[in-house]
């Protein structure tokens, strides 16, 4: 990654986003986050089939998380991402299939942001760190990330785009609707955050 940008990102996340963290130092945050969002958005999550592959696959224990805070010390946000694709390649045969498309990417998963700190600048900081950290690695070139269509708008703020047409049905997930996004780290630095990276050029 250029240092240039490094530099940049470096200082747009700051003291506000913490990790890349081991599950077993922050699950006791990010746990009664996720019930609190995922029992009324995504009840599948936390029970039943795409719960027990998650558990299976031990994504949490294999991934780094990392954590944005609002001003109150409070969990704003957080996502987990790993260096290859664990849990997308174990969802469908067609995701298996998407994930051998892209070598050299990771995976992001798990991105949620507490309801009472829906500031924009939080889940940005968000990502903006997680470019960081794992664009500082030469294994991986960017990431990949499964979502319902309607929220695939949400990635594109981060230069994370569809990368097929057929919507997919997921086992043990609701609906069959399912996308996955994917984005180079420096199409997410140039297409998803350099207006407010733009902001912080003049700080």
């Amino acid at each position: 990654m250029d240092p240039r940008v490094e530099d940049l990102l470096d200082r747009f996340t700051g003291p506000r986003v913490t990790g890349p963290h081991p599950w077993a130092a922050v699950a006791d945050v990010v746990t009664p986050l996720r019930a609190s969002v995922y029992g009324t958005a995504s009840p599948h999550l936390l029970a039943g089939p795409a719960h027990d592959l998650d558990e299976e696959l031990g994504v949490d224990r294999r991934a780094r998380h990392l954590c944005a805070w609002a001003a109150d010390g409070t969990l704003a946000a957080t996502l987990r991402v790993t260096a290859t694709p664990v849990e997308l390649p174990a969802l469908s045969a067609r995701c298996a299939e998407l994930v051998a498309a892209h070598p050299g990417y990771g995976e992001i998963s798990r991105v949620l942001t507490d309801p009472r700190h829906r500031r924009p600048e939080h889940i940005t900081r968000l990502f903006a760190a997680m470019v960081l950290h794992m664009g500082r690695e030469d294994e991986t070139v960017g990431v990949l990330g499964v979502c319902r269509r309607r929220v695939a708008r949400f990635y594109g703020r981060f230069g994370m785009a569809p990368v097929h047409d057929d919507a997919l049905a997921i086992t043990g997930r609701p609906d069959d609707d399912y996308l996955v996004v994917a984005g180079t780290y420096a199409h997410m630095v140039e297409k998803g955050m350099h207006r407010l990276l733009a902001g912080t050029r003049a700080a």
